[in-house]
Parts: C-alpha cells; sequence; structure tokens
C-alpha cells in the first residue's frame, strides 16, 4: 500500500503524508519501525503523533472479522 492509500484508509491528513514524504518515507512497511521521538524530530504535533500511532496500530493488528 502506498503511503497516500495508507493516510487515506486511516484518516490521516495532507499535512502527515507530506511531512513523511518530505523526510523520505516511501513506503509503509517502515512506519511500524518510526519511534515518537522520530515523529518530534519531523514536526509532528502532538494530535498527529497520537493519529499516526492509532492507524499504525489499527494497520498492524490482525482483522477481528
Amino acid at each position: 500500500m502506498t503511503l497516500s492509500e495508507f493516510c487515506t484508509r486511516y484518516g490521516l491528513s495532507d499535512e502527515i503524508l507530506t511531512k513523511l514524504t518530505k523526510n523520505g518515507y516511501t513506503r509503509t512497511q517502515t512506519l511500524r519501525f518510526v519511534q515518537t521521538d522520530d515523529l518530534n524530530t519531523i514536526g509532528f504535533m502532538l494530535g498527529e503523533v497520537a493519529e499516526m500511532k492509532d492507524a499504525v496500530e489499527q494497520w498492524t493488528l490482525p482483522s477481528l472479522q
């Protein structure tokens, strides 16, 4: 899945997508390795950090369907 698709699927803003791509993130596979300090370093606001953590958690947890 592209970062754009990921952001759309999990309701992340265009600002979050822009911050990720401007800082070299190109694949969703790498997102599970991103630390809170990394997000702070690239300019994420507190709410954006929380949204990102929630999206990655939803994406990595198995579906209960």
